[in-house]
This record gives structure tokens, sequence and C-alpha cells, in this order.
């Protein structure tokens, strides 16, 4: 018995140890340098760590950045390339800096281009989970992040400032993978070929310009942004996604959210050099949010056609000939197949999932009395229900159903007073910020899908698939009993009962609803069917005794030929499927089963409490 307690406890101990490992240990044999400004790694700043990479240096060389905000000016030459910075946390690693233009430093004055706080002018630089800043304040141009060195890429960096805060400064090209940018004016500004890859933009100042591209006549791009957020202070308002620095400027924004701060118009001309937009190239495609609408876009701005797209790949738009005086060769970023993105990416997404378990909560849609409430039964199974409320009154709208179905994920709705009663399945498509459920084979909708713009904010798209549809905002309600919050609505609330009968802070839970119907055996033995219906009433009293069936009962005569419901408590779709073939009048296909997700009162299984007491015959 104690070899066996021994073997457990160890067991223990090597798997909390493996849970526990932390990035850094992960990366072990790749990285290079340990930055710590404790004195516990090989280096305490991050300059003497760029110091020691050997100049030329022909092999990557990871420099891991453990917590704190390291106040230095860098600028990584051009002789130091394949350099890797990766941080131990995104907001906690802080590279940082206070210059800006027209600052006064010994006989110099600081000039835009000088302002930054880190600058790269190496190839083949790539930073992870860090942040740079320029932490001089809103005192007009400081640059957090400079950029002159070919194929840079980041991922899940931020990069934080008011004005200028990114310069693509070089004729070079630079892949953001997952990164967040801020700002107030121009906060991303420069020549250089950008792709930003699900990225967040979020601005800081009304009437300003997010970025102010001066790409070069020759390059055939200039900024790209795919599938990312722009985003804004609740007071910040009128902002143009940009306006051209140079002529032949160039942005291009796909299939991107765009709130509601976006000016209509989209883009703007530069005051004082007012011919820059004639040979400049301002587009959009697929983009979608209250900032979206392109009715009122500026007239010389474009919209790419479904040809137009097919040139916007990476492939294409890093290619040696988009810049060939610039670019020695074609760049294709492929960091899937890096072993040390590999790792960082790994660990810092462990704890996401392909399941939409955040949606777990009450959510409100903008301006309107609508309402979605969802529960986690379990980890694989989300119940929920849509509803209005007005004058007090809630009436349900739809009741939903996101369940885990072997390697699929299974949304399914069933609308109220729509599709006979059935329910109409969804399959999920894609994952991450943005959450796609398709039906093809649908009329109406063929395609729903949940934007996260943020813990507590969704776009919700509802569409045939292409441009017909509807799309609201929708965010989550804060909860009525917070922790360690012992103020409540109700005055006669019994947190003990509530928890006893799992209720939300409503008073209300999700159950399943199984309406019975004529099964398709019809067979006319009559002692067969007598044993089977025997056998039904035997496995109500059953599971009634169990707690698993807290309602039966028939209905009357009618066109549908529904014969009863049941009201299953505390099971998933997939359990209550199983209990039904339980019941002999189900499983042999004389009663046939219909479930669904029901929202209603916790306290409804209390009555069981008192059914015993009021009958006076038995079934």
């Amino acid at each position: 018995m104690k070899t066996v307690f021994s073997f457990l406890i160890f067991s223990l101990i090597i798997s909390l140890g493996i849970k526990a490992q932390s990035l850094e240990e992960k990366l072990s044999g790749h990285i290079h340098l340990i930055v710590s400004q404790d004195g516990r790694g090989d280096v305490i700043t991050l300059q003497e760590a760029i110091d020691r990479v050997p100049e030329n240096n022909r092999e990557r060389f990871v420099i891991f950045i453990r917590n704190g905000v390291y106040k230095e000016k860098i600028k990584i030459p051009a002789n130091k390339p394949h350099i890797t910075l990766i941080g131990e946390d995104a907001e906690n690693v802080i590279l940082t800096w206070d210059d800006f233009s027209g600052k006064v430093v010994g006989n110099d004055t600081i000039t835009t281009s000088t302002s930054f706080s880190f600058a790269v002018e190496a190839d083949d630089f790539t930073a992870m989970n860090l942040t740079f800043e320029n932490s001089a304040g809103p005192v007009g141009q400081a640059v957090a992040l400079r950029t002159n060195g070919d194929r840079q890429f980041f991922y899940r960096v931020r990069l934080i400032g008011n004005q200028d805060t990114f310069y693509t400064w070089g004729n070079i090209r630079n892949y953001l993978l997952d990164c967040y940018i801020e700002g107030t004016t121009d906060y991303i500004f420069g020549r250089s070929t950008v792709v930003f890859q699900n990225c967040h933009l979020h601005s800081k100042k009304t009437g300003s310009y997010i970025t102010a591209a001066s790409t070069e006549e020759y390059a055939k791009f200039g900024y790209v942004f795919f599938n990312s957020r722009f985003t804004a202070d609740t007071d910040t308002r009128n902002v143009a996604l940009g306006r051209p620095w140079r002529p032949f400027a160039k942005t291009v924004i796909i299939n991107s959210f765009l709130d509601d701060f976006i000016r209509p118009e989209g883009w703007s001309i530069w005051q004082g050099r007012e011919t820059n937009h004639l040979n400049s190239y301002y587009a959009e495609y697929g983009n979608f949010g209250p900032g979206a609408d392109t009715s009122n876009r500026i007239e010389w701005s474009h919209q790419l056609s479904d040809s137009d797209l097919e040139s916007y790949t990476l492939q294409n738009i890093f290619a040696k000939n988009t810049n060939p005086d610039f670019f020695e060769n074609d760049w294709l970023p492929d960091p899937d197949a890096d072993p040390v993105f590999q790792i960082v990416k790994a660990s810092l997404t462990e704890d996401q999932s392909d399941f939409p378990d955040f949606l777990k909560g009450t959510w409100k849609m903008e301006n309107k009395d609508v309402f979605e409430r969802w529960d986690m039964l379990n980890e694989n199974s989300l119940k929920g229900v849509s509803y209005v409320m007005e004058n007090g009154q809630m009436t349900v709208i739809e009741y939903l159903d996101i369940s885990r179905d072997g390697n699929d994920v299974i949304y399914s709705a069933n609308v109220l007073g729509q599709n006979d009663g059935k329910r109409i399945e969804f399959r999920q498509t894609n994952s991450g910020n943005a959450f796609v459920f398709e039906n093809p084979n649908h009329d109406f909708p063929k395609k729903i899908v949940y934007h996260r713009l943020s813990d507590n904010e969704l776009f919700v798209q509802v569409s045939d698939g292409k441009e017909n549809g509807f799309s609201y905002k929708t965010s989550r309600l804060p909860e009525i009993i917070k922790e360690k919050d012992t103020t409540v609505s109700n005055p006669d609330f019994d947190p003990q009962l509530a928890l006893k009968l799992g209720a939300d802070d409503y008073g209300m839970k999700s159950y399943i609803l199984v309406m019975l119907k004529t099964g398709t055996n019809q067979t006319t033995d009559t002692d067969f069917i007598n044993a089977c219906f025997r056998g039904h009433m035997e496995n109500i009293g059953r599971l009634a005794a169990e707690g698993k069936l807290i309602v039966a009962g028939p209905l009357g005569r009618n066109e549908k030929t529904y014969r009863g419901i049941f009201i299953l408590d505390d099971a998933t779709l997939e359990e209550a499927e199983a209990l039904l073939q339980t019941d002999p009048a189900i499983s042999e296909k004389l009663l046939d089963a219909e479930l669904y997700s029901w929202y209603g009162s916790a306290a409804l299984p209390m009555y069981l409490d008192f059914s015993e007491k009021i009958w006076k015959l038995k079934f």
C-alpha cells in the first residue's frame, strides 16, 4: 500500500510540474540569453543582450525577456540580423522610452524619426509577446516602434503610444499577427509594405486618423489589414481610416470590424496636400460593423471586387516583384513552420477552446430590449434562450443550443412559430475571435457569426452567406450577484435555495423540453402496444423518482399528432436522448421525441414536493 501511495504522490508531483511549466521553460532549448532586472538572468538590460549578439550573425539568436518595465532607448543595427525577442508576458514586459519630436536632449533636438523608443534596422527580426511603448504622452509625434529592416515578424505584440505610435520607416516588409496598436493621430504611418492579420487597432482621439501611408510610387502594396478590429475610446468619434501622407499612398482593409467611431466618408485628404489622394489607392472589402457602411464613402476610395481580392495574398503582397528595387527575394511568412513560434503560440493559446464557452451569461442587443441568455451545462454543452423584455414581461423568441457532437460543434435554433417547431442546425466552421456556424442548405439564415470584440462585447452577423442579412452589437450584462457582494434586487432572495436549485441570477435555468409525437411504428399488435405503454408509465415513475423527470403529461388531440410533453432536469441533449431510449414506447418507435432547450423557472422541480399529497386515484 505504501508503494502505491508513494507512486500516486510522485505522479501528482510530475503532473503538476508539467502543468505549471512556464513559457521560459518550454523554450529552454532555444534561448541564447535571458534578460532579468533582478539579476537572476544572463543580463540585466536588453541593451546588454543586444550587444552580445555577434555582428553579421547568420543564425537565429533568441533573447527571452522576463517581466519588467525596461526603460531603454534601443536601436538594433543592420549588422545584427536574425534576432528574436520573446517576452514572458505581453502586458508585463514593457520596452519604453519617452522621447518626442521637439524634445531637447543635450545639444540635439529630437525629431519624429529619432523619437522612437525601439528601432530595428536589421533584417529577419522577430518579436513576440511583449510591449513597445512611448510613454511621452500626448505631446505630439512620439514613436514607440520604428522599423527599417526587411522581413520582420511581430506576434502578439502591443504597440502603445499616442501620435505616430508605429513608424514603418523603410522600404521593407513587416508582418503583424494578433497584435494590438493604439494611438491618436496617424498612429500607423510610413512607406513600408505591411500586413496586419487579426490585429486590434484602437483610436483615442476624436477627429483624427488611423493610418498615414507614404507608399512609394513603384510599390504595388502599402498597408493591408485582414480580419482586424477597429475600436475606439467611448468618447472618440469621427475618425478616418487613413489619409495619404505622400502621393501613391496605399491602404486596404479586408473583412474587418469597424465600430461606429469611423466617419461615414471612411477616408480623408491631407490638409495642405490636397492632391496627394489623386494617385493614392484606398479600398475596402467585406468589412462589417456600425462603421462599415460604404454608402457615403469619399468618392475617390474603392470597393474591391471578388476578382480584385484574389491578388491580396501574403504570397503576392510580399513577393519580390511588388517592390523589385528594394526586395531581394520573395518572402512568404510561415510562422507555423517555425518551432519557436509553435511553442509560443501553444503556450499563449492553451487555454483557448474551439467551444464558445465565452457566451455564458446574459447579453443585451445595443439600443434594443432584446437579450440572449446562455447557461453552461457542462464543458461541451451550452443552452440558450433569446427573448424580448417589454413592460417587464419576457417574450421568448427562440431556444438555442450549442453542443459538441464528436469532432463537430453544432449550433441549433428553435424559433417559435417557424419551421414547424423543428430545430435548425448549423455546423461550426471557425473558432477564435470569430465563431462561425453554417448551414448552406437552410433558406435563411445560412450563416451565423459571433465576433468577439472583447470579453464583454460581441458583434453578431446573421446572413445568407453573402451580403443579405442583418447584424447587431451586443454587450454582456453584469451579474446581479457579484462575488463578495451581498446586495441583491430581491429582498426575499434565498441564496441557499437558489444554489440548491441551480438558479441563475434571474431565478431561471435551462431544461430539456421533450415533445412526444405519434411514432413511425404503425403496428396493430395490441399486446405489444399495451406492454410498451405499461413500460412507458413505469419509466416515467422511475425517472421522476430519480429527479430526472419533473414534468410529464398528455396533450389533447391536435393536428400535429403531439401526444405529450416531458421536462427533464439537469441533462444535456445527449443525456436526455439516452434517458428517452429507456422508455419502451420511444425505443420501439410508438412515440417519437423532439428535444428542445427550454429556459424556465428553477423552482419548477419544487412542485414535486406537493404532488404526492394531492392525487386520489393512481394511473
